[in-house]
């Protein structure tokens, strides 16, 4: 099956994941692993088109609300990819950001629900992004003009 970004490599850079001791027995009921959004980087290297290096950090934290998490810590992974020639131009980046954040999250996944499967809590399964998400925000389109006002006038009808 022909692909149009395949993997080289991929690779964990930094896992730091604390297990968190002192939870109330709401807290633990409530199984909370709150995310901060993860944060992508892509770059083409400059002497091959097609190959692109990828970076992408999460941040497992205690919720805003003061309600603790199960787990805290840091991810970060990073891969090489090689996207087809065939992907237009125009949509190489995106493609890239997309597909790379896909795959390195779903390791990311994995990983956390590996290292978390024997430990005090139990198994974390982390949830999952819609991969679009990882896409920077595409700016709005301008607003439309407002409408003229209408004139108070009837207007008359001409004449047959």
């Amino acid at each position: 099956m022909k692909t149009f970004i395949d993997v080289k490599n991929h690779y964990f850079v930094k896992t730091h994941l604390s297990v968190e001791l002192d939870l109330s027995s709401a807290e633990y009921d409530k199984r909370n692993i709150t995310c901060s959004p993860p944060k992508i980087a892509v770059f083409r290297k400059p002497n091959d088109p097609d190959c692109w290096l990828a970076k992408l950090k999460l941040e497992l934290t205690h919720a805003a609300d003061g309600t603790k998490s199960l787990y805290t810590g840091e991810l970060l992974n990073a891969g090489e990819f090689r996207l087809s020639p065939e992907v237009p131009e125009k949509d190489r980046h995106d493609y890239v950001i997309q597909s790379t954040g896909a795959i390195l999250y779903s390791a990311m996944r994995e990983w956390v629900a590996t290292l978390t499967a024997r430990s005090l809590h139990g198994m974390v399964e982390l949830p999952t992004f819609d991969s679009r998400s990882f896409l920077p925000p595409k700016p709005k389109p301008p607003e439309p003009p407002p409408a003229p006002p209408e004139s108070k006038e009837k207007r008359k009808r001409p004449k047959k």
